[in-house]
Parts: C-alpha cells; sequence; structure tokens
C-alpha cells in the first residue's frame, strides 16, 4: 500500500501552480510526520498489552493477594475516627487501638493462618489474618509482605486448614454483600451465621485518690439464620424463634438431635452448633 506521502506526491505533480503545489508538499510532510508519531504510539501500545498479559498469566500461575485490588494499610483513605472527629489514615487508626482497652479483633488473641478462597477459584494459602470488626475491615499479611487490606468482594470464603480459627468466614448476607461472618451452620438450605459488631464505649477508672474514665472497645454478638438466597432474620439464642425458622424436615431433625445429645433446651451457641451438626458428624 503506498505511503500517505506518495499518494500526495502522484496528486501534486499535477498541479501546475507553483504555489498550488507548495502548499500540498506542506500537507503530505505534516500528515507523514504525523504517521510516524502514530507509528510510535501503536508500538508503545502494543508494548504495554504484551506486558499486560504476561503479568496476567504470572498472576494466573501463582495467587496472591495483591492480585484482588487489595490497598495497603498506609495507604491515603482516610476514616473519621468516632468520638473524636479526627480524620487520619487507617494506619494510624490502628496504632491508636493500643491506648483503648480491650481488642477490635475478631481473634483477640492471635492472628489465624488461614486459606482465601478467591472469587476466580483460585486459593490464596499461608495468610494470616486480622478481623477488625469495628472499622470492618480484614488485614492481611502473608509471610514478610506489608499488610493489606482485603476487598472483600474479590474473595469467596475464609478457611484455616488447621483449625487456627473456630469458624470459617463467609458472606451469607445479600443485604450486605461484601461483608465477612462467621459461618456456625450451613447446608443446601439453611445457614446460620454470627456476627461481631465492636464499638468503643467510655467506662469508669478507679484510681486511688481520683476518679476518671477510660475508652474501652465492647463486643456484642448477634446470630442471623438465612434460607436460600432470602435476607437473614435475627433469632435470639435463648428464645423459640430459630425453630420457626427452619424447613420442617431440619427442625424434625433438629428435635433428635437434642435428645441423642441430651439437650431439653438449645441456649448456648456450643449447643445449637453441636445440635445442628450432629447428623453431619455422624454421616462422616
Amino acid at each position: 500500500m503506498p505511503s500517505v506521502t506518495l499518494i500526495l506526491s502522484k496528486y501534486a505533480s499535477v498541479y501546475t501552480n507553483r504555489k498550488q503545489r507548495r502548499s500540498i508538499y506542506r500537507i503530505y510532510l505534516t500528515i507523514d510526520k504525523t504517521s510516524i508519531m502514530l507509528k510510535a504510539i501503536l508500538f508503545l501500545t502494543f508494548s504495554l498489552a504484551v506486558l499486560s498479559l504476561t503479568q496476567a498469566q504470572v498472576i494466573e500461575n501463582s495467587p496472591s493477594i495483591n492480585e484482588a485490588h487489595t490497598g495497603l494499610i498506609s495507604n491515603n483513605n482516610t476514616i473519621r475516627i468516632k468520638q473524636k472527629s479526627r480524620v487520619v489514615t487507617y494506619e494510624d487508626a490502628r496504632n491508636s487501638y493500643n491506648d483503648i482497652g480491650g481488642s477490635p479483633y475478631l481473634h483477640e488473641k492471635h492472628q489465624p493462618l488461614v486459606e482465601l478462597y478467591m472469587t476466580t477459584g483460585e486459593v490464596v494459602e499461608d495468610v494470616k489474618i486480622q478481623y477488625d470488626c469495628f472499622h470492618n475491615e480484614i488485614i492481611a499479611n502473608k509471610g514478610d509482605q506489608v499488610d493489606v487490606i482485603l476487598e472483600t468482594a474479590f474473595f469467596e470464603s475464609i478457611v484455616s486448614p488447621t483449625n487456627d480459627m473456630k469458624y470459617p468466614l463467609k458472606r451469607p448476607n445479600r443485604d450486605n454483600p461484601n461483608k465477612f461472618y462467621e459461618i456456625l451452620y450451613e447446608d443446601d438450605e439453611v445457614t446460620f451465621f454470627k456476627n461481631t459488631k465492636v464499638s468503643m464505649i467510655n467506662h469508669t477508672v478507679n484510681v486511688p485518690g481520683q476518679q476518671g474514665s477510660k475508652e474501652k472497645f465492647h463486643r456484642a454478638e448477634t446470630y442471623y439464620v438465612v434460607r436460600g438466597n432470602r435476607s437473614p432474620v435475627q433469632v435470639k439464642l435463648k428464645k423459640d424463634n430459630f425453630f420457626i425458622l427452619l424447613p420442617k424436615e431440619k427442625r424434625a431433625e433438629l428435635k433428635i438431635a437434642m435428645e441423642e445429645l441430651g439437650l431439653k433446651k438449645l441456649k448456648r451457641e456450643e449447643d445449637y452448633v453441636s445440635a445442628l451438626n450432629h447428623f453431619k458428624n455422624k454421616s462422616n
């Protein structure tokens, strides 16, 4: 295919007027220079595309935390500290926890070693996490890497293969689809899960000769049942509304399980978990 320069040269030669020829030559020379720039841009675009594909292939072969659009703890996203009306980075917020009584983390005394199951089907292994229930953030660290905040929408479940966590974490609440909850029990019809909410309160500190107050983290646990893809319903462990939320077959199974376990009534979390998992454990 002839270049723009050759085509314009051909058309310019038919003009007998010298001024018209000069005008035409200026046009084709400008276009010719522009075409060189376009070629350079196209080459750069192609090179970047190849690089992106190469990086994508590396990611596919070795999944990592960072591929799931995570953010570093020290990013510039700011939050407002409750009761203080201060806007700070999340990293600064975490550092301020040292001056507050109690713990905002789901697992207060350790960082569980877990596997992160991504929505793509990939699994990131050997990751330590901290679930900040005060700000609803999950902090992850793999080996000696820096801490990152998980973008929860890219993960389906968080499981400990070594029972480092009491319960797995999943996202069963369609009304809050990106939040992770502790899954106490689940089957094809029913999911029973727990939410741990952490708030900050002021409590009185008695010191000899004086009285003062100090901030403290306060934990409150709520329980929910969800059937299928419906909205979850909150249940009270010491009330009877749990049973009416179950399918009839599940209610009958639960009553048989209670009899076999010697439980007259379900009151504690452990009672519910034991009774619900009774038949599943027997089949295993």
